[in-house]
C-alpha cells in the first residue's frame, strides 16, 4: 500500500510534462555540462548555450528578487537551472519526461528548473517568469524539515492556483494570447468551470491553454477584487491546509463555488465589451475545413495544384499532419502524418510551417527525426516525400521559392538565428541575414529578388521589452529596410504575386488581425477585425484569393477569401516618443564557469517503523536517490515484519545517460504461504538488462535474470523439508507503439509487443524452458472518436 501511495505522488508531480505520452526518449547527443554560479542559481549549460547565459542569468536574478518581495520568501539554497538550446535537445533531458508541447518544467524533488531557448528573448523571458513562479511555490509549500512528507500534499494543490499564479506573474508578456482565449470563450465559446480546473489532465485538446488563461484570470480577479496581496496569501494559506476552499475562505472570505459567479461576471464584463464590434471570421471568407468532434488546429494554408486545392497542417486526428483538400470537392488526402512515423517523427507547425511553389506541384515543410530537424519536399508528380539535409540541427521555418529551385529557411546556431538559402537538395547553403536578434517567418517575393521576414527587437517598454517588426532584404544589394514599427508584433508575412503588397499579422490593437502594406506607397490598411484571431495569410497563384487560418470557439480553421473582400481601413499611426527600438548587442562576456561534477542526493524518503506484540518489529521504507542530471537513479523499497517472518524488498538502479538505457534490480520476497505458518517461501532475484530505443516508437530490450527460491515445510516438526531451486534466464523483447489519440481514448494506430524468455541449466540452474508472449492491438477509427479495437495475445 505504501508503495502505491508513493507512485501516485510521483505521477502527479510529473503530470505537467505529459505523463500520458508513451513515446521513447531517444538520446542522440552528449552534453558537456558547465555550471555558472550566480547569487541564487547554478546555471547548467553546454557550448551551444554559452552566448545566452549572461542574459539568462540577468533575467533569473531580476525575477528572483521580485518574487522574494511579492511572496515574502527567502531563497536560501541555490536553485539548479538547466538551459537547453532548441526543443530537440530539450527532449533529451533525464530530469523528467519532455513532450513536444512542453516549454519548461520545474520539478519539486530538487527544485530543478528545465527550459529551452528557441532564439527568441521574449519567449525566454516568458518561460523564466512562468517557471520561476513554480520555484517560488515549491519554496513556500515544501521547504523546511522533511520535504518528502510535504510532497504528499502535492495532488491537493489546485492548478487554478499553481498554474494561475505562474501565468499571472508573466503579466502582459502573453496578453494577446490570453485575451484571445478569454474573449473567445466569453463571446460564444465555452468557459471551463473553476471546479474543473483542479488539474488539467481531463480538459479537451486545445483547452489546456484556455485552462491556463482562465486560471491566470482568476488570480487577476482575486487581486482586483480583494487586494493585490491576496494571490500570494492564498499560496501561503494552502501550505497549512488540505482543503483549497479553506484557503480561499481565510484569505478572500468565500469558497470556490461562491467566487465562481463573481468571477464569471468579471470575465463577461471585461470581455463582452472587448468583443463588441468585432466580427466572425466568416465575414471575410468561406470556412473550408470541417470541424470534427474535438477542438482542432488547422494552420499554415497554401494554395496547391494551380489553386484547385489547399494544403495545410492539421492535428484533427492527434499528431500533426500535412494534408491536401480539394476546394470544390472537399476531399482530403494525407501527404505526411502517422503513416510516416518511422521517417518523420514529428511535423513542425512553427514559423512558416508549410509552403508551395507557384505552380502548386511541390510542398515544403519541416519535421524531426532522431532529435534533429530536416526539410521535407513532397512532389505531387511522384507522390513521394524526400528528406533534405541542410547541415543544421535546429530549423524553425522554411519557404520554397516560387520557381521551386531554391529554399529559404531559418536555423539556430550558437544561440543566434539566421536566414539561409540552399538548393532543393540541401546543397550550397548560404547565410543571407543574421544579427543578434531572433528572426522568423522569412518568405520569398514572387520573383525571388527580395525576402520579407519578421525580426525581434529590444524596446524600452518594460511591460513588453521585445517586439517583432517586419523587414525587407534585397537579395541583389543586401540592403535591409524596416517595414513596420508598431507597439506589438508583426509576423507571418506573405508577398502578393505582383510584388507590391505584403499581407501580415499584427497585434498592434491587442488582437491578431490581418493587415496589408504597400511596398511602394508605404500605406498600411487593416483588413480584418475578428473576435478570435487571424493567422497565416497566403496568396493564391493568380493573386485573386487569400487563405488564412482563424481562431474561433476553441479551434483554428482555414478560410478562403477574395482578395478584395476585406475592410481595408487605413491605419494612421505615430510611434510614441522615447520608445524606439534599442540596438541589440552581443551578450557580455566572458563569465566564470566550472565543469559539472557528479552530485547525488535524495529525492524522496519515507520511513515507517513500529513495534507490536503480534507483528514484532515492522519496518517500511521508500528511498529514491538521483544525481542532478538525472542520469543515475536508484530507489530502495522494503517492508519487514519480524513476527510474521515477512520480508519484501527491491533495490533498483538505472543509468540513462546514453541511448542504451541500462537497469539493474535486486528484489526479494519472503513470507508464510499458508494460514498456520507451516510453509514458508522466499525468493531472491537479480535482474540486469538494457533497453534500446530504435526511435520514438520502436525499441528492443535484453535482460538476464537469476532467481533463488527457498521453500521450507514445517508440517512435520520432526522432518523439516527445505527445498532450494535455482533459475537462470535471459529475455529478449521488441515493442512498437504507434497508437495515437485526439483526446483520452486511443482511436488509431497499433501496439505490438514480442517477448521471449529462455530458462537455461547453465551454471547449476534447475530449469530449462522457453516462454514466448506475443501481443498485438490494432485500432480502427470509426468516426466521431469511436474506434474498433482488435487484440491478439498468445
Amino acid at each position: 500500500m505504501i508503495k502505491k501511495i508513493l507512485s501516485i505522488i510521483m505521477i502527479f508531480s510529473c503530470l505537467p510534462v505529459g505523463a500520458l505520452l508513451a513515446e521513447n526518449r531517444v538520446i542522440t547527443k552528449q552534453f558537456d555540462w558547465q555550471v555558472h554560479e550566480t547569487e541564487h542559481f547554478d546555471i547548467y549549460f553546454y557550448d551551444e548555450g554559452r552566448n545566452i547565459v549572461p542574459l539568462f542569468a540577468e533575467m533569473l536574478e531580476k525575477t528572483c528578487r521580485r518574487a522574494a518581495l511579492e511572496y515574502d520568501t527567502d531563497f536560501k539554497e541555490k536553485m539548479p537551472i538547466f538551459l537547453f538550446v532548441g526543443h530537440n535537445d530539450f527532449e533529451q533531458t533525464n530530469v523528467t519526461y519532455i513532450g513536444e508541447g512542453t516549454g519548461g518544467v520545474t520539478e519539486a524533488y530538487k527544485n530543478r528548473l528545465v527550459l529551452y531557448y528557441s532564439g527568441s528573448k521574449y519567449m525566454l523571458q516568458y518561460l523564466v517568469e512562468h517557471e520561476f513562479t513554480h520555484e517560488t511555490e515549491f519554496n513556500v509549500l515544501f521547504s523546511g524539515f522533511w520535504k518528502s512528507a510535504k510532497l504528499i500534499k502535492f495532488p491537493l494543490y489546485p492548478n487554478w492556483t499553481m498554474e494561475g499564479l505562474a501565468e499571472y506573474n508573466t503579466r502582459e508578456l502573453a496578453a494577446t494570447e490570453r485575451d484571445m482565449y478569454l474573449r473567445d470563450a466569453v463571446n460564444g465559446g465555452k468557459l471551463i468551470p473553476l471546479g474543473q480546473l483542479h488539474n488539467f489532465g481531463h480538459v479537451k485538446p486545445h483547452q489546456v491553454t484556455l485552462a491556463y488563461k482562465q486560471s491566470n484570470a482568476f488570480m487577476q480577479f482575486i487581486a482586483d477584487e480583494y487586494g493585490r496581496e491576496k494571490p500570494s496569501a492564498i499560496l501561503k494559506a494552502l501550505r497549512d491546509k488540505f482543503d483549497p476552499n479553506l484557503a480561499l475562505m481565510e484569505t478572500a472570505g468565500a469558497p470556490l463555488n461562491v467566487m465562481e459567479k463573481k468571477y464569471r461576471e468579471y470575465l463577461e464584463d471585461k470581455y463582452s465589451l472587448a468583443g463588441s464590434g468585432m466580427e466572425e471570421p466568416e465575414k471575410y471568407g468561406k470556412k473550408v475545413t470541417i470541424p470534427k468532434v474535438y477542438y482542432e488546429f488547422n494552420t499554415n494554408p497554401v494554395f496547391f495544384d494551380n489553386g484547385r486545392k489547399i494544403a495545410y497542417l492539421t492535428d484533427r486526428n492527434g499528431p500533426e499532419e500535412v494534408v491536401l483538400q480539394g476546394l470544390e470537392s472537399g476531399d482530403v488526402e494525407t501527404v505526411a502524418g502517422e503513416k510516416d512515423f518511422d521517417v518523420i517523427e514529428n511535423i513542425s507547425s512553427s514559423g512558416r510551417g508549410l509552403s508551395a511553389d507557384l505552380a502548386g506541384k511541390r510542398l515544403l515543410f519541416t519535421g524531426e527525426k532522431a532529435q534533429k530537424d530536416y526539410l521535407y519536399l513532397y512532389d505531387s508528380g511522384t507522390g513521394k516525400t524526400g528528406r533534405i539535409e541542410t547541415g543544421f540541427d535546429i530549423i524553425n521555418s522554411a519557404c520554397l521559392s516560387p520557381d521551386g529551385n531554391k529554399i529559404l529557411f531559418i536555423a539556430l546556431q550558437s544561440g543566434y538565428s539566421g536566414i539561409y538559402t540552399c538548393d532543393t537538395n540541401g546543397a550550397n547553403a548560404v547565410k543571407v541575414f543574421g544579427d543578434f536578434n531572433d528572426v522568423s517567418d522569412a518568405v520569398f517575393s514572387n520573383d525571388s529578388s527580395f525576402i520579407v521576414f519578421s525580426k525581434e527587437v529590444k524596446t524600452s517598454d518594460k511591460g513588453k521589452p521585445y517586439q517583432r517588426d517586419l523587414y525587407k532584404l534585397d537579395l541583389l544589394t543586401d540592403a535591409t529596410t524596416q517595414l513596420t514599427d508598431y507597439n506589438g508584433d508583426e509576423i507571418s508575412p506573405c508577398v502578393s504575386t505582383d510584388n507590391e503588397t505584403v499581407i501580415f499579422v499584427s497585434d498592434k490593437d491587442g488582437v491578431n488581425d490581418l493587415y496589408s502594406l504597400g511596398l511602394k506607397t508605404g500605406e498600411v490598411k487593416k483588413l480584418t477585425s475578428v473576435i478570435g484571431g487571424n493567422y497565416d495569410p497566403a496568396f493564391s497563384p493568380d493573386g485573386s484569393r487569400i487563405a488564412f487560418s482563424s481562431f474561433r470557439k476553441g479551434s483554428r480553421h482555414i478560410y478562403v477569401s477574395g482578395a478584395g473582400a476585406f475592410e481595408n481601413k487605413p491605419v494612421i499611426y505615430s510611434k510614441p516618443g522615447g520608445d524606439a527600438p534599442l540596438v541589440q548587442k552581443p551578450f557580455p562576456g566572458p563569465f566564470t564557469y566550472n565543469p559539472y561534477r557528479f552530485s547525488a542526493s535524495t529525492d524522496l524518503f519515507f520511513p515507517f517503523l513500529y513495534y507490536s506484540t503480534y507483528d514484532g518489529l515492522f519496518i517500511a521504507m521508500y528511498w529514491q536517490i538521483s544525481e542532478m542530471l538525472g542520469n543515475h537513479t536508484a530507489l530502495l523499497y522494503t517492508q519487514y515484519s519480524s513476527g510474521a517472518d515477512f520480508l519484501d524488498y527491491s533495490l533498483e538502479y538505472a543509468y540513462t545517460k546514453y541511448r542504451p538505457q541500462l537497469f539493474f534490480r535486486l528484489q526479494g520476497q519472503g513470507s508464510y504461504i499458508d494460514w498456520y505458518g507451516y510453509l514458508h517461501r522466499s525468493v531472491h532475484a537479480q535482474l540486469t538488462g538494457v533497453s534500446y530505443p530504435l526511435n520514438r516508437y520502436n525499441s528492443v530490450s535484453f535482460a538476464l535474470q537469476n532467481a533463488l527460491v527457498t521453500e521450507i515445510d514445517r508440517t512435520d516438526p520432526d522432518n523439516v523439508i527445505k527445498t532450494i531451486t535455482n533459475e537462470h534466464a535471459y529475455q529478449v523483447g521488441y515493442s512498437r507503439d504507434t497508437a495515437v489519440r485526439k483526446y483520452i481514448q486511443v482511436t488509431r494506430g497499433s501496439r505490438l509487443g514480442l517477448t521471449c524468455q529462455f530458462g537455461t541449466d547453465a551454471y547449476g540452474a534447475d530449469y530449462i524452458y522457453q516462454d514466448t508472449v506475443f501481443e498485438y492491438n490494432k485500432f480502427f477509427p470509426l468516426g466521431k472518436e469511436h474506434a474498433l479495437y482488435l487484440s491478439k495475445k498468445r
